[in-house]
């Protein structure tokens, strides 16, 4: 994993390690058959600020959970493309540049390391495609396109997420359908997870009678920075939709209001505020529509990229009446690769990890308490609730379900999570 290391002087110059490839005890793919079907991921992972980064560090919880039944692996792919413009997430920028997609296989190997640096949560295996980059030509998958493959104990593709090539028979959605539903990251692994769950119902093995599955989700409607038009204290506000039209929709007590970095009220929205508003049909209020989510557009913004962090926990109680769940974080240190890697970092990496190194280290010890944490999670009608990728609701859960959690605030443990997703692989 280290790649390179520091000079022997310990100026900030790096010297490659070599690359030995002859494994003691090497794992081919087809040693896993009849055994257990393998999920493979190909990504880069300095892909962080595209979906296929934080779709990777969300898979923790589900790989704790499958992880006896199911071989699940990251695979590094891009190598060619040079310098990758645009690239706006702090972990892994370069000074004087953007990014750096992978050139050699120790530029792979160190930002294979930063990035479990950066999600110390995350101990699913990651390997590295080779220079001739063969997992990309059969696989026909370009790290930066993430796509997802399942592979069944016969050894058969029974789902991909991205594409279907020509001679290939298998599950596998449109790359047309598939794009559109990437607006949300989240949504990815809904895909991944529901289609693991129908493998794995099916014994490991795919057959032609398998369809993909499409979960259920609430594929509700938004406006993004529009102004409030109208306010009524009883319970409903007015904003211009996409045509310019006044379109009112209703808010009740499951309604999220965020104004800046705190929670706020209906009686704190006023009439020319700058709102997003996340919302969905319900013939049962009084406008035909309810608000999910308001807010304002850097709390919406922080609110639908929030993730990085995405903890396991179990569910101990569950109060519907206040719409809360306590849950106890199962976290420990020894699964977690971030702290390892670290302690055989170089100066090099740190630096590249810059000021971001001590605010890891910071939510990482709060992660890991010498005593269980214990939290409080709020559900209001902006959670996203899943089980095994499908949409739930809190009546569906009960005590002892498996949960991963994103948390965007590790001082409290009294939390309101954007998403929470359930297993009972």
């Amino acid at each position: 994993m280290d790649g390179y290391e520091a000079a022997p002087d310990g100026a900030f110059a790096i010297q490659a390690k070599p690359y030995d490839h002859s494994f003691t005890n090497p794992v081919t793919l087809s040693s896993f058959r009849g055994r257990k079907p393998i999920l493979l991921m190909f990504e880069d992972a300095t892909d962080t600020w595209d979906w296929s980064g934080t779709v990777a560090a969300m898979l923790e919880p589900l790989y704790q959970v499958v992880k006896d039944r199911c071989g699940m692996f990251l695979i590094h792919t891009t190598v060619g493309d040079q310098i990758m413009p645009g690239f706006p997430g702090a972990n892994m920028s370069i000074p004087g540049q953007k990014g750096l997609h992978a050139l050699s296989l120790e530029a792979r190997a160190r930002t294979a390391k930063i990035f479990y640096m950066s999600y110390p949560t995350l101990s699913v295996p990651y390997l590295m495609d080779d220079l001739a980059e063969h997992v990309q030509s059969v696989y026909e998958s370009g790290g930066g396109g993430s796509n997802s493959v399942l592979v069944d104990t016969h050894g058969t593709i029974s789902f991909s997420l991205w594409q279907k090539p020509a001679n290939w028979d298998y599950m596998w959605l449109d790359a047309n359908v598939t794009y559109i539903l990437f607006a949300r990251n989240q949504r990815v692994m809904n895909l991944i997870e529901c289609n693991l769950k129908t493998l794995l119902d099916a014994g490991g093995v795919w057959s032609k009678d398998l369809k993909p599955v499409v979960p259920d989700w609430q594929l509700s409607p938004s406006l993004e920075n529009v102004q409030l038009t109208e306010v009524d204290p009883k319970g409903t506000i007015t904003v211009p939709d996409h045509s310019g039209k006044p379109l009112t929709i209703s808010l009740d007590a499951q309604t999220r209001i965020l104004l800046g970095q705190k929670r706020g009220t209906l009686a704190e929205l006023k009439a020319g505020l700058g709102v997003s508003i996340y919302y969905q049909p319900d013939p049962l209020s009084t406008t035909g529509y309810m608000a999910r989510l308001v807010a304002t557009p850097e709390a919406y913004n922080a609110f639908w990229t929030a993730g990085g962090w995405w903890l396991p926990a179990v569910v101990k109680s569950i109060d519907p009446g206040d719409g809360t769940i306590t849950a106890m974080l199962t976290l420990s240190e020894k699964d977690c690769k971030g702290p390892a890697l670290w302690k055989s970092a170089s100066p090099e990496i740190i630096q590249l990890l810059g000021n971001n190194a001590d605010v890891i280290q910071h939510n990482f010890d709060l992660l890991i308490p010498s005593t269980p944490r214990i939290l409080t999670i709020h559900i209001d009608r902006a959670t996203e609730l899943f089980v095994d990728g499908m949409t739930a609701h809190l009546a569906d859960l009960k005590a002892g379900d498996a949960l991963g959690i994103g948390l965007n605030d590790f001082t409290a443990d009294d939390v309101w999570p954007p998403f929470i997703r359930v297993y009972r692989y």
